[in-house]
């Protein structure tokens, strides 16, 4: 017999999101927070970053940064989701073409992850940085950010930030 680990709403949700299952996600998120209440939490503002990528990934970039700049970066007392907040921001300001906003809150969420050796969030830092900076036909800096993401991958294993820094550099190659 095989076991199968349990998950949390949030992992959960956030592998629905990886494979591309948003409206899965989403209910699964709203539920989530109806359940819990808008309280100040590490586990609410997970919920509320899957809700804003569900948003973004539906085309609603712009409603998934106002969502998150209605939040009260006050409210997030730890720095996991105080740099996320910023990390989020600042993807959403890109893909809006705001890049210099965009830039200045991924250094911001970068120095941050960096001081709280946040490994993981600083690989997620960095990939969405790079497909910034690949929009921005700026393919140096961005080959650089998913070759970061890559290294830091196999310091912490996982599937996700391998597969899309290969993916990174592999496309910058391709250019």
């Amino acid at each position: 017999m095989v076991k199968i680990m349990e998950q949390t709403a949030i992992e959960c949700a956030r592998g629905l999101v990886r494979i591309g299952d948003f409206g899965g996600a989403y209910n699964i998120v709203e539920g989530e927070i109806q359940r819990i209440g808008e309280v100040n939490s590490r586990e609410v503002w997970r919920l509320r970053f899957i809700r804003a990528q569900v948003l973004e990934a539906r085309g609603q970039v712009e409603e998934a940064l106002n969502y998150l700049e209605s939040l009260p970066l006050s409210e997030a007392t730890d720095l996991e989701s105080i740099a996320a907040l910023k990390m989020h921001r600042a993807s959403y300001a890109g893909f809006l073409g705001r890049c210099e906003t965009s830039h200045r809150l991924f250094d911001e969420a970068e120095i941050i992850a960096c001081d709280a050796c946040l490994f993981e969030l600083l690989g997620e830092i960095h990939l969405s940085e790079a497909f910034i900076f690949f929009r921005q036909k700026d393919y140096v800096s961005s080959d650089s950010l998913f070759r970061s993401a890559l290294s830091l991958s196999e310091k912490i294993g996982g599937w996700y930030l391998r597969g899309h820094g290969r993916w990174g550099v592999g496309k910058n190659l391709m250019i």
